[in-house]
């Protein structure tokens, strides 16, 4: 196993000329290809979600992360408008072709990863290897991680406030 290493994409999620691409909400543009390509062959942890805005819109598809109203939207918003993706997975993280997957070696399981449904989408990636937790308390060590308990009470919040909504309707 090699070093700890996890990578954070939020923004708005594109095709740029072929490849997924986002343009963050700090600023610069990145290929979500680049930003996988150093997890090629490891075990990671892999999170994908939307990210509606905070109140979310239920007048909106997907509470305003959806970018595709009033079209024909790949994570099938034009069908289910409150849907949200939230996609976590454990594995070896392989790509055949365009298609990404996490492979349970075990179970000789391949998951394919829905980044498709991404696209035209305010949401977030969020990958990081399998780890030693020493390897991680080093790696981490003097960084500021009160952002992350921030954000993890936000979204927290952001989802009772949008179950709360769906069951209104």
């Amino acid at each position: 196993m090699g070093d700890f290493q996890v990578t954070l994409v939020e923004g708005i999620f594109y095709n740029l000329g072929g490849d997924l691409a986002c343009q963050t909400d700090a600023g610069p543009e990145v290929l979500i290809v680049d930003q996988l390509r150093p997890f090629l062959g490891e075990e990671v942890q892999l999170a994908i979600h939307h990210l509606p805005p905070m109140p979310p819109d239920p007048t909106k598809w997907g509470g305003g992360c959806c970018h595709w109203q009033p079209s024909r939207c790949p994570a099938g918003h034009h069908k289910n408008p409150g849907f949200l993706l939230n996609f976590t997975g454990q594995g070896g993280l392989e790509r055949k072709g365009r298609n990404w997957f996490l492979t349970d070696k075990f179970r000789a399981k391949q998951t394919p990863i829905p980044l498709d449904f991404l696209e035209g989408h305010q949401a977030r990636l969020v990958i990081t290897t399998v780890f030693d937790l020493e390897k991680m308390k080093d790696s981490l060590a003097g960084a500021d991680l009160s952002v992350l308990g921030e954000k993890a009470a936000d979204l927290k919040d952001l989802l009772s406030r949008f179950q709360q909504l769906i069951k209104k309707d």
